[in-house]
């Protein structure tokens, strides 16, 4: 995507608990929306394989089909989707979503939950920025 310009939002916390719980949460997708609000999720959390995905956003039902293409038991969980895709415009936003653990001693961790927009429309993110890392800090608050 030489060329495109990224965009990255990102929020960070600090749990005392160990790696192993934080990503079998994450890869629990029965329970998904129990610690990330307004998200379903069905499928499988396997490199390759497609998760579906429905969010409320803004009082508006999102429904998504995202790609597993990073899973390293207890420290990165990653997904990709195309957000925009018309007809012969392939890739106008495309969007990387990646949990990311990181031990900090015996009984801390620090999850980040972040997601990098690139394409030739990702500097739009620019203004939905705020809101998302809101959805973030409650999602990673709702893993403590």
């Amino acid at each position: 995507m030489g060329g495109f310009k990224r965009m990255k939002i990102s929020q960070s916390i600090v749990i005392k608990t160990k790696a192993k719980n934080v990503f079998d949460a994450l890869i629990d997708l029965e329970n998904y929306n129990c610690w990330h609000p307004n998200t379903l999720a069905e499928g499988k959390v396997e490199l390759g394989k497609e998760i579906f995905l429905v969010m409320k956003v803004n009082n508006r039902i999102v429904k998504k089909t995202v790609l597993v293409t990073k899973k390293d038991d207890n420290t990165a969980l990653e997904w990709k989707a195309e957000l925009i895709n018309v007809f012969l415009l392939r890739r106008l936003l495309t969007v990387s979503h990646r949990f990311l653990i990181e031990e900090l001693d015996e009984k801390n961790i620090r999850l980040i939950n972040e997601e990098e927009f690139s394409s030739v429309l990702s500097v739009l993110v620019f203004f939905f920025s705020s809101a998302l890392k809101g959805r973030y800090r409650d999602a990673n608050e709702g893993l403590k």
